[in-house]
């Protein structure tokens, strides 16, 4: 079988934390939206209890109130761990260098000593950035591919080669600038 894409990519720490901001943008928005609404929530039932019942019970108005900004403070936990985890990555990923070779049917990616195999049915979405094409094998698992990588083939072909195999799962560069 024919090659009609390759690309060696060489892992950078910058490229790294790209990707992880791309892959866990929605999720944090989702988090934090989860999190304020459940702060709203228990105010609103705090506040309602407080004027339907009085103060009759001061501790646990202090308990619903302590929680609201414990809600309030929960999604900047979640966003320095996150941090935490994406920084340690990069510096592992840095230097990795990635390999992916396109066929007709499939592709593989080699880093390191480890391969993957993957048929385009079987591919979980592709994005386009401004810099990078993340062929997704799965919702969390990504070949990250420099748009300056390419040894054969070049970014812009391979541009519609992604759109003719997966269709409506590829998100060229004018949608994924608007998420």
């Amino acid at each position: 079988m024919e090659k009609r894409f390759e690309t060696v990519t060489t892992y950078t720490p910058q490229m790294y934390r790209e990707f992880s901001d791309y892959n866990m943008r929605g999720m944090l928005r989702i988090t934090r939206l989860v999190f304020l609404a459940c702060a709203v929530v228990l105010a609103l039932f705090t506040t309602i209890m407080l004027v339907v019942l009085g103060n009759r019970n001061t501790l646990a108005v202090l308990l619903s109130y302590g929680l609201v900004v414990v809600f309030l403070l929960l999604p900047l936990l979640v966003e320095w761990i996150v941090k935490r985890q994406v920084d340690a990555g990069a510096r592992e990923a840095d230097g990795l260098v990635d390999t992916c070779a396109f066929f007709d049917e499939y592709f593989t990616e080699i880093n390191g000593d480890q391969q993957t195999t993957a048929f385009y049915p079987r591919v979980f979405k592709a994005a386009e950035t401004e810099t990078y094409y993340y062929v997704y094998i799965d919702r969390s698992t990504a070949a990250v591919i420099a748009k300056d990588s390419f040894v054969i083939g070049d970014a812009d072909a391979f541009r519609g080669f992604l759109n003719e195999k997966l269709g409506g799962r590829f998100t060229g560069r004018e949608a994924a600038a608007d998420e």
